[in-house]
């Protein structure tokens, strides 16, 4: 059984409280929200329940601090959190020596299969597959070990890496420490900690709603004349709505609104065009340069956590909602709809 301890780590001084868990990571999906007058396909439905049993899942909980130093013989400088279903780790052998340094990440944002696996192992009877090399891949830079997924059990991945000056071999074989901290983590991959119970601090809300919420009403809202809208489910935190389907003969694309929760640059900081939506603090873009779409993104939370080498302490990853469209005049009233329902 795990036991409670509480480990305070740098970067984003993320306390993490080890629990005894909340019971298996299972893959049973709890209610799905509304989707009248919206085409869901069956891939869709099962990413629905997937996505949704994801979002429970405090992603950082899924380290293990202490026993970094037992496995790799120096302890984490930091605790990072990347996206909401990411979270790595920085261990330097040598403190303050950035440039050779070890990178541990976990991911929930993964998909498992038995195929093109360089090794499997059981551990409490589940199976653990090690990544095949990519190809063209830099051989033994990289190891990422990862529990496949079944009916029952939802994919988790660890990576670890090294990186060394002018390709310096790292102290200790990459697979071999990762197999090593895999086993510490085992425990809290099969019994995870929830969102809420206060596993990591500051505890955060945006990853706990479902950006696909607003899906209902942005269809009443946006749908075109005699086109059912159709959703799709991206991600955990990413969801789309297209409006418009596309079009065999002219080669037109979609017509979507896309909606992502990330953790994120702050959107009220020295915005060049500030936004007010659902009484948040925001910007907007009216052009994207890498679709000319317009995208506005809005301050969900202020909360912020110290960053080691942050210069403007205002300038801080925060929680973010973004939503795209076609136009402006779209955008900004799907991100009120999209605001206001993760409220």
């Amino acid at each position: 059984m795990r036991t409670h301890r509480i480990a305070t780590v740098g970067l984003v001084c993320l306390t993490v409280a080890l629990s005894t868990g909340a019971g298996p990571l299972l893959a049973q999906p709890p209610g799905q929200g509304p989707t009248d007058g919206v085409a869901v396909d069956s891939l869709t439905k099962e990413r629905l329940a997937e996505n949704a049993v994801k979002r429970t899942i405090d992603t950082c909980a899924l380290l293990d601090p202490e026993s970094v130093k037992e496995v790799f013989d120096a302890p984490p400088r930091d605790v990072t959190l990347r996206e909401f279903d990411s979270c790595s780790m920085t261990v330097e052998p040598t403190p303050g020596t950035t440039s050779r340094s070890w990178s541990i990440s976990v991911s929930t944002s993964v998909t498992v299969s038995k195929r093109d696996n360089a090794e499997t192992m059981e551990l409490h009877g589940r199976t653990f597959a090690r990544r095949a090399d990519r190809v063209g891949g830099i051989p033994d830079q990289s190891c990422a070990w990862a529990v496949l997924g079944d009916a029952t059990t939802l994919p988790v991945q660890l990576s670890v890496s090294w990186r060394g000056r002018n390709d310096e071999p790292p102290p200790k074989p990459q697979c071999e420490v990762a197999k090593a901290y895999l086993m510490k983590l085992v425990p809290y991959w099969l019994t995870p900690s929830k969102r809420g119970e206060g596993a990591t601090k500051p505890e955060l809300v945006l990853p706990t709603k479902d950006p696909c919420a607003a899906i209902p009403e942005l269809a009443k809202r946006f749908a075109k004349p005699g086109v059912q809208p159709k959703m799709k489910s991206i991600s955990p935190y990413m969801c789309a709505l297209e409006v418009t389907p596309f079009n065999m003969q002219t080669r037109t694309l979609p017509e979507e609104i896309q909606i992502s929760f990330r953790w994120a640059d702050n959107p009220a900081h020295q915005a060049k065009q500030p936004i007010t939506v659902a009484g948040k603090p925001g910007s907007v873009a009216p052009e994207r340069m890498i679709d000319k779409s317009c995208q506005v993104d809005v301050q969900y939370d202020p909360t912020m956590v110290p960053e080691r080498f942050a210069s403007d302490p205002n300038g801080r990853d925060v929680q973010v909602i973004t939503v795209t469209a076609k136009t402006c005049d779209v955008a900004q009233p799907a991100a009120e709809l999209v605001v206001k329902g993760a409220l």
